[in-house]
């Protein structure tokens, strides 16, 4: 199975050419397609803001991604570190 998830990650981000100095967020980081494709933007230097529960918050923090969890106001954290990537 982790062969399909590693390769629906990739191919994913191969799709929209994610590379260095891009920000990309993962909705469902904390899935498993979710966790692999945060490892490989972050490889390819892009920020990447993940939204995924507490289950995997701190391992994806420890990766390098920005976390934020689901629910009310999602939209407004997920702006406010993008303009913390900005500053």
């Amino acid at each position: 199975m982790l062969p399909l998830v590693a390769e629906t990650a990739f191919w994913s981000l191969e799709s929209l050419r994610v590379a260095a100095a891009h920000t990309l967020l993962v909705h469902g980081a904390g899935t498993m397609v979710g966790f692999a494709a945060v490892q490989i933007a972050l490889i390819r230097n892009a920020r990447v803001i993940a939204t995924a529960g507490d289950a995997f918050a701190e391992q994806l923090r420890a990766l390098g991604a920005a976390v934020t969890t689901y629910g009310d106001d999602v939209v407004e954290r997920i702006l406010g570190i993008i303009g913390a990537f900005q500053t």
